[in-house]
């Protein structure tokens, strides 16, 4: 089904009878995807199927949906861009191994000579391409962290167009089609370079603390920094590895200054918020 006035978002309900909702903002306007299990409760005036609807709301009033289509086309242009150059890496040494075992060995021909070459070219690829490697998943990480970002933004809208943040936080931690956070689903949060929410229990602690929601989670931004600290370790002279480091940095810092200039409300910058993005910022540009 579908309705509405002309201005306001086209509403869609498909046959799911679990709770969910999508949001959709393109060229054919902007479209909310309901479930019939959450219609079902909406009609009811349940108030967490009602918080999830003003979560899809939210999303449409923040202009969340082409933000997100922007920032996924530059990581996924610099991640291409890392396997590109990682696939000729790999493609060189199989042609450099083919040649030294096919063509001439200039070293006398033993067993030991043979791994020793070997293992020398094998060395040299992963020095070149472990940098590419990592680079790809820090990129990944920190897009996918910005999207968490963005979907515990919404949370606090629904909250605040709602019953409030406290209620929609106890309604999360008590509601039974929400189940608690596993373990696994807790260090997936932690490291998966996939990461689009953070665990439910997490969101619903955040929402009960409002002094935390506007802190950087370093936790969660943990794992990228650490990975951009092991980039230091190829020390070449090559031109090309200087300008890989300095445009992996350089979107990694537009995609945050991206997300600070599109905030709607102002933000109290405490001298613990400010050490900690200043942290942040050096350990990228190491």
């Amino acid at each position: 089904m579908s309705g509405g006035r002309a201005d306001c978002p086209r509403l869609v309900c498909y046959r799911n009878f679990k709770v969910l909702a999508h949001a959709y903002d393109n060229q054919n306007g902007q479209t909310i995807e309901v479930s019939v299990g959450l219609a079902s409760r909406a009609v009811r005036d349940d108030p967490l199927a009602l918080s999830i609807l003003r979560h899809e709301v939210a999303h449409l009033v923040h202009h969340d949906l082409p933000a997100i289509r922007r920032e996924s086309i530059a990581a996924g242009g610099a991640v291409l861009s890392a396997d590109v150059v990682t696939a000729m890496c790999l493609l060189t040494m199989i042609i450099i191994l083919a040649v030294t075992d096919f063509g001439k060995f200039t070293l006398p021909w033993s067993f030991t000579n043979i791994i020793e070459v070997h293992s020398a070219i094998l060395l040299a690829t992963l020095i070149i391409t472990l940098p590419l490697v990592l680079g790809r998943y820090v990129i990944r990480r920190y897009a996918s962290f910005i999207f968490a970002l963005i979907e515990m933004r919404a949370d606090v809208s629904a909250g605040i167009w709602g019953e409030g943040l406290e209620s929609l936080s106890q309604r999360i931690k008590n509601d039974p089609d929400i189940r608690p956070t596993t373990v696994r689903e807790l260090g997936f949060a932690y490291i998966s370079p996939s990461l689009s929410h953070l665990p439910a229990q997490e969101r619903a602690s955040l929402l009960s603390k409002p002094a935390r929601l506007a802190t950087p989670k370093l936790s969660y931004f943990a794992i990228a920094l650490g990975a951009i600290w092991l980039l230091n370790f190829h020390q070449g002279n090559e031109v090309w590895d200087f300008f890989l480091l300095c445009a992996a940095v350089a979107l990694l810092q537009g995609l945050t200054v991206q997300m600070i200039v599109t905030a709607r409300a102002r933000l109290r910058l405490t001298p613990s918020r400010a050490a900690i993005a200043m942290a942040a910022v050096r350990c990228s540009a190491r």
